[in-house]
């Protein structure tokens, strides 16, 4: 039961964690905007940018339209991060410490129209 308990903690903890994203709209004039979401997965923070830039766009009263989309990777070595996760949790029974809330970059260009 204890250790049912720790999973369930350890599992809502990465949750919670993987769910924090981080958004800025920047104005580039000639109703040009540009759009960086970090979070700590990829979904997230593509989620966060599109969601993001939407609201900008509706409180407009204009529609989104995308001009360009990037993603990137800028945290700690894939498998690295999966090694120390497994260490982490082994020796630990914490979240992955070489997680971060900006290991995903998401960059958004576009126009509200």
């Amino acid at each position: 039961m204890n250790q049912i308990f720790k999973i369930l903690i350890m599992s809502l903890s990465f949750l919670l964690l993987a769910s924090c994203a981080s958004t800025t709209v920047f104005p580039e004039g000639g109703n040009k905007f540009s759009l960086v979401a970090t979070s700590s997965s990829e979904g997230m923070a593509e989620s966060a940018a599109k969601k993001k830039a939407s609201e900008y766009c509706s409180k407009q009263g204009k529609e989104l339209v995308v001009l360009k989309h990037k993603s990137l990777y800028q945290g700690v070595d894939k498998s690295q991060k999966a090694l120390i996760g497994l260490a982490s949790s082994i020796l630990t029974d914490r979240a992955n410490p070489a997680s971060s809330s900006d290991d995903y970059r998401v960059e958004l260009k576009f126009i509200c129209k």
